[in-house]
């Protein structure tokens, strides 16, 4: 007969919610709802006019003259992308082409007014180098991501992962990873935090020693490791609480989970690595099933 253990568990959460910001709250869409209006609550109007705006200002700076972009046209120019994302050609002449025409795509714009946007769309004046990896599509990021925010005042039940921006392009150095078990493969590393819904509610680029740039952690969190700060910073939005994430063996610790449960009010359940449980694993019996 095995010895029985008893083992005791002390549960304190900070039980808030912050309600300053409930008016900037939005509700989803009806499941019915149209892709554009799903499409426009992460894309939304004012991202499009701050593209717009930067385009034009770019193009004044390197040619004297603004290439007089529209909402409009902006809006055409990125359907144009969407579709060539799915119908694919080797070349992006190839849509307009006399030989392979493809008029989903050449009715919608004129090849000689597609150019001029392609070659001078911008999202940020690049005189705002700050060192930031990403810095000049970081004012689109966010604004994505405060739309994210958004959406998330209902749901306290989480999945914090790693999924893959797609690319293949030659550019971007460093920032393209490869993981061989995503779907896909290349790409940018982006670290989410989703709810039972499948909604993105938080997201964190991978930039290397310069992940964290815009977040903060105590003296404590700091020591811990990356995989750790990941869920730190994913979990510093949640508002409603207490609420309870669920992350892979990438991310867990002992140290994560308690400094969670104490410190921000949240619960964490996850698959651990066997160097990560500090002797734990000796509280349980040697034959375990």
């Amino acid at each position: 007969m095995e010895k029985s253990i008893s083992l005791s568990f002390r549960h304190r959460v900070v039980i808030e919610e912050n309600l300053t910001d409930q008016e900037n709250y939005i509700e989803l869409p009806e499941e019915d709802a149209s892709p554009m209006t799903f499409f426009q609550m992460f894309f939304s109007k004012d991202i499009v006019r701050d593209i717009v705006e930067q385009t034009n200002f770019y193009s004044v700076r390197e040619t004297g003259k603004s290439i007089k972009l529209t909402e409009n046209e902006f809006n055409d120019f990125l359907a144009i992308h969407i579709i060539m994302g799915i119908v694919e050609m080797p070349s992006y002449l190839d849509y307009w082409s006399q030989k392979f025409r493809y008029d989903n795509v050449a009715e919608i714009m004129p090849l000689k007014r597609y150019q001029p946007i392609r070659r001078y769309l911008h999202f940020i004046d690049n005189n705002h180098d700050n060192g930031d990896r990403y810095y000049k599509i970081r004012p689109i990021l966010e604004k994505v991501r405060q739309n994210c925010l958004k959406l998330q005042r209902r749901e306290n039940k989480f999945s914090i992962d790693e999924m893959m921006i797609a690319y293949k392009g030659g550019k971007y150095g460093k920032r393209k990873k490869y993981i061989k078990d995503k779907p896909n493969k290349w790409g940018f590393k982006n670290y989410v935090r989703a709810g039972v819904s499948d909604t993105i509610y938080d997201f964190v680029m991978y930039g290397g020693e310069d992940t964290f740039r815009h977040h903060s952690f105590t003296e404590e969190e700091s020591t811990l490791g990356f995989g750790a700060q990941v869920v730190l910073a994913l979990c510093q939005s949640i508002h409603r609480k207490p609420a309870t994430v669920y992350c892979d063996n990438f991310s867990s610790s002992l140290e994560i989970f308690y400094i969670l449960r104490e410190n921000y009010g949240v619960f964490a359940l996850g698959t651990i690595r066997n160097n990560s449980l500090r002797g734990a694993e000796k509280l349980f019996p040697e034959k375990r099933k």
